[in-house]
């Protein structure tokens, strides 16, 4: 899934870097051509599905629970547009927000995503052989460190990239990450 992070904050990187470790499971369900829908993640009778994650996952000081609320409100206005074919094989396109999330007053908090919109997230590229392809390992805890706004994203990069030993941006480009 190309995704493109301009205008996210340093919280709002390290909350989908969590997302994203959360949803491993399914992704490597994915990888090895096996259905998701029986995984628990995906077991609930609704469209949604729901995501734990610790505040502790996104920041390291109790002071700035209100930086990861902002981010979540942030991120709950961002809207995803997820084209799919309904049961009788007309196209469709579905307009939802990026996540929804419940936030209990210093607790941990839940992110509920449209499962259209998690499959875009976990369905991973693959060869005509059905090998993976355009998938990056990176470490998380490297991710989830950063202090500065554009390290995970260039952090990512490099990881994706790091078997060439050598990665070709033009400026203008590099600014969006």
């Amino acid at each position: 899934t190309e995704t493109s992070f301009k205008g996210f904050t340093l919280v709002m990187h390290k909350i989908f870097t969590a997302i994203q470790v959360k949803l491993q499971d399914a992704v490597q369900h994915s990888m090895d051509n096996k259905e998701i829908s029986q995984l628990d993640l995906f077991s609930q009778d609704t469209n949604d599905i729901f995501i734990r994650l610790e505040f502790s996952s996104v920041i390291k000081s109790k002071t700035h629970y209100d930086d990861v609320r902002k981010a979540l409100l942030a991120m709950a206005g961002l809207t995803a547009e997820i084209p799919y074919f309904d049961p009788n094989g007309k196209k469709m396109l579905l307009m939802t927000g990026f996540l929804r999330a419940v936030i209990p007053e210093k607790a941990d908090f839940e992110i509920r995503i449209d499962k259209k919109l998690a499959n875009l997230l976990i369905e991973i590229d693959k060869k005509p052989d059905g090998k993976p392809i355009n998938f990056t390992k990176f470490s998380y805890e490297i991710a989830q460190a950063a202090t500065c706004l554009h390290t995970p994203p260039i952090y990512k990069i490099l990881s994706a990239w790091k078997s060439k030993e050598f990665y070709k941006i033009r400026y203008s480009e590099f600014r969006n990450y």
